[in-house]
């Protein structure tokens, strides 16, 4: 096997991404991520690379691996980074998929519009990311596997990530590393064959092989025919949602719902990828929320909890909020932003207060969660419970709805209620 198939996909990232473009390196050490790094040092300036090593330490060697990656980029000159990460309790999800969570979200902290991720998958991890996908029983998106380059939503704001080496054979980055005499890490745990990706590539493709003389290529192939439809959903679901209200914890499914389920979780996944990143869908949540869409109860309140976040169905709306909601803010009228708070829409500033209040530029106007006392002197609850439900405010923002406060008053609640009464 050439491995000059290595040295033409990382050349190919010259026409892809022009001279103001940076590249960060996913770099754990081994063999994949150091044929990458080498690659990429000897195509582009230094001055173009950085190198994040993240230390999970979850394994003993992992102090071992870090010293290994630091003197590797000392070697080449290339920036380097090591970033300390905490693995959550993964009861819930498996230590796995939770310490990949953590690690993708250590990288994307560092990156900026002019940055792009870079992390060394090649076809054979394609192929088994492909066959756990269809062994799980996934849909198309798990059965496109990983994409070459996507874009991907981390804190509201949109990121690059390039797999350069996805079409590249395995056996052509041992090659390489070979050719340049490379030395790199093994970490112990990718023996471990009750973890389910170890078993395919251990156990499953090479009896795979027996019968089929490169079936990384071929599942691979099956994996971007997949993407193809794939963009087809997507572009049917960018349709749909331009219909719906959404931010990145909300949605209105209501336009959708009489279209059918499948466009409802088509649209949900969409909605998921490009703008909830905290959101992590399967099974149990599309089977939740058909149950939850077809409740006809107004008093029912549906709620289901994962990982990352709770959703809530409301008036045929999803909510996908953190399990904690933001009670005791303070805030100045000026940097004040609903979607910050994850407040529910329909929501504006718009305010019925009197003329004679001093405007914002010459007090201090600060927005706040109303108080128990403040609410009592707006009238009777059934008024405030009435305009809460006719703007279709649900119970969880109700009792942290924002009042305005002038020189240490309560003056207005937010989104256009009626005047605090008996001010001075």
């Amino acid at each position: 096997m050439s491995f000059s198939k290595v040295e033409s996909a990382v050349s190919a990232l010259a026409d892809l991404y022009p001279s103001e473009y940076s590249f960060l390196v996913a770099f754990s050490g081994g063999l994949d991520s150091t044929v990458l790094l080498d690659a990429l040092s000897k195509r582009f300036p230094a001055e173009r690379l950085r190198a994040v090593y993240v230390h999970h330490g979850l394994q003993s060697e992992a102090d071992h691996w870090e010293a290994f990656t630091r003197a590797f980029c000392s070697a080449r000159h290339i920036s380097y980074q090591s970033v300390s990460v905490t693995v959550p309790d993964a009861a819930r999800q498996g230590v796995e998929s939770v310490a990949r969570q953590v690690r993708y979200e250590a990288l994307y902290a560092q990156l900026d519009d002019k940055t792009v991720l870079l992390t060394a998958h090649h076809q054979r991890d394609q192929a088994e990311t492909f066959l756990l996908g269809a062994l799980r029983g996934a849909g198309v998106a798990g059965l496109a596997a990983m994409p070459f380059e996507k874009t991907v939503s981390y804190d509201r704001k949109p990121l690059s990530h390039c797999r350069p080496l996805l079409q590249v054979p395995y056996q052509a980055l041992k090659a390489y590393a070979a050719h340049y005499q490379l030395n790199w890490v093994e970490d112990p745990s990718n023996q471990d064959v009750a973890l389910k990706r170890n078993f395919i590539r251990h156990a499953l493709l090479p009896k795979i092989h027996q019968a089929w003389p490169n079936p990384e290529q071929s599942l691979s192939q099956s994996a971007e025919r997949v993407s193809e439809s794939l963009g087809l959903l997507d572009d049917l679901a960018e349709m749909d949602l331009q219909n719906c209200t959404a931010n990145h914890y909300q949605l209105a499914l209501g336009p959708l719902v009489s279209l059918g389920m499948s466009r409802v979780k088509n649209a949900l996944r969409y909605w998921a990828k490009t703008q909830a990143s905290q959101v992590t869908l399967n099974a149990k949540v599309y089977d939740w929320l058909e149950t939850s869409l077809q409740n006809t109860n107004p008093q029912a309140h549906p709620k289901l909890k994962q990982a990352q976040c709770d959703f809530y169905v409301y008036r045929q709306t999803l909510y996908a909020l953190p399990e904690t909601l933001p009670v005791d803010y303070r805030v100045a009228w000026s940097a004040f932003e609903p979607a910050q708070w994850y407040f529910s829409e329909p929501f504006d500033k718009r305010l019925e207060i009197d003329q004679a209040w001093p405007k914002p530029e010459f007090s201090d106007w600060v927005v706040r969660a109303m108080t128990d006392l403040e609410a009592e002197a707006l009238g009777p609850k059934t008024q405030l419970r009435k305009w809460f439900q006719t703007r279709g405010v649900p119970s969880w923002d109700r009792n942290r709805w924002p009042v305005l406060e002038i020189d240490g008053k309560a003056v207005a609640i937010l989104g256009g209620y009626t005047n605090f009464s008996g001010r001075d």
